[in-house]
């Protein structure tokens, strides 16, 4: 395979570099769904290093 070789890709998709084709708003909603989840979960460890903050500053 010839590294300039012209390759067709399909209309909904791109063809990257690394000569994959992906859907750049598929990756765009894959993103933006494993920022919110990690938002999410930065939220509720959060939470529950406050409740155990409180409950060793109570024991004090």
């Amino acid at each position: 395979r010839s590294l300039f070789q012209a390759r067709e890709a399909t209309p909904q998709n791109l063809t990257f570099q690394d000569a994959n084709n992906r859907s750049v708003e598929s990756q765009m909603m894959q993103m933006t769904k494993n920022s919110m989840m990690q938002q999410f979960a930065v939220e509720v460890m959060m939470a529950q290093l406050n409740q155990l903050l409180t409950v060793v500053s109570e024991r004090a």
